[in-house]
């Protein structure tokens, strides 16, 4: 199943782009719609990468709790 996604590039970068995907694709039918599938699938991996290294270091830097009246788990769980 498709999507259509309609953008606008600057001309050099379009540019760039075809003539980087047709040395890898070959100038066949759907050359442009695999080397931007390629691209996006990349780029997105890039942000999920990006995204769980910056949560680790924030797990490992640790949080930051002042504030909290009681550092008791009993007072927490009162039963």
């Amino acid at each position: 199943m498709s999507e259509t996604i309609t953008i606008s590039l600057d001309e050099k970068v379009a540019r760039e782009f075809r003539k980087n995907a047709k040395q890898k694709f070959g100038k066949r039918k759907g050359y442009l719609k695999s080397a931007i599938t390629d691209a996006i699938k990349i780029w997105t991996q890039v942000r999920e990468d990006d995204i769980d290294a910056h949560a680790l270091r924030t797990l490992e830097k640790g949080f930051k709790m002042d504030g909290m009246k009681t550092k008791n788990r009993a007072d927490w769980h009162e039963r």
